[in-house]
């Protein structure tokens, strides 16, 4: 971990003298942006959540004036919605949900713009669907169950365009499972079971063979485990378990499952 701080510390030192010599550029405003998440994340990962925050909010500014300078670079602005994304996730980390809920509110508002600019561009469709599922999960959790299956769908919607526009994407896949286990669990959670079962049972379908073919790959492990322990397929779930503890990988949403269905296996 030393290292690594001594890494982020070159870089944000190194973009800032960058910036000083070159007052009010674009692109090494952008690259003090990407700095300052960078370290962000850093600190979230060690615990230091407050400072994470205030550096994700310095990205912003830095984000901020680089479009100022580069009105047309819409690689830009979609980094200004990405730092938006995760000023929310911060937040919700913080539990600070009505500040998380403005900012990724504000990060939808600006996808909304790069829509009409670029609305063919799956990478840009892709962080927007994160951004609605975001909001689902923030309202859900302030019991706004309603207004976060709307937006839970409306991710799941962009997720599904996305998959069936490059059905041999992995990634794609994923995101389509992990979307669709969102609304499945919260309409399991309203009492419509039957409707979250054929969610669970298409994502069955979709990730098994996907984790078949990329056995390590974490996040298809992880995901398959969830629509495993949702359907009760607890015999089928214990390797998938046991593989998402050697990744670091269990969860809140695993953790709480266990408790669900009254498994120990946690160690």
């Amino acid at each position: 971990s030393e290292r690594a701080n001594e890494q982020v510390s070159a870089t944000v030192k190194l973009a800032v003298e960058q910036l000083r010599l070159h007052p009010g550029d674009s692109n090494w405003n952008y690259a003090n942006s990407h700095s300052m998440q960078m370290k962000a994340w850093y600190e979230l990962d060690f615990g230091e959540l407050d400072q994470g925050v205030e550096d994700t909010k310095a990205a912003i500014e830095f984000a901020q004036n680089s479009i100022k300078g580069d009105l047309e670079d819409l690689k830009k602005q979609h980094n200004l919605r990405i730092l938006h994304n995760q000023l929310a996730y911060f937040y919700m980390e913080a539990s600070e949900l009505d500040l998380a809920k403005s900012a990724v509110i504000k990060a939808i508002e600006l996808g909304d713009d790069l829509k009409l600019k670029a609305p063919f561009n799956q990478e840009f469709e892709r962080e927007q669907a994160y951004s609605f599922s975001t909001a689902g999960e923030i309202l859900q959790n302030q019991q706004q169950l309603e207004q976060a299956l709307k937006f839970y769908q409306q991710g799941l919607a962009i997720s599904k365009r996305n998959f069936e526009q490059d059905s041999e994407n992995y990634s794609a896949a994923n995101d389509l499972a992990v979307d669709s286990l969102l609304v499945a669990d919260l309409l399991q959670q309203t009492g419509n079971q039957e409707a979250a079962n054929e969610l669970f049972i298409a994502v069955e379908g979709l990730m098994e063979p996907i984790h078949q073919a990329e056995p390590n790959n974490k996040y298809y492990a992880h995901a398959l485990l969830v629509t495993k322990l949702q359907l009760k397929k607890i015999s089928e779930a214990k390797d998938l378990f046991d593989l998402a503890v050697k990744n670091d990988m269990v969860d809140g949403v695993i953790e709480a499952l266990l408790i669900k269905h009254e498994l120990n296996w946690l160690p």
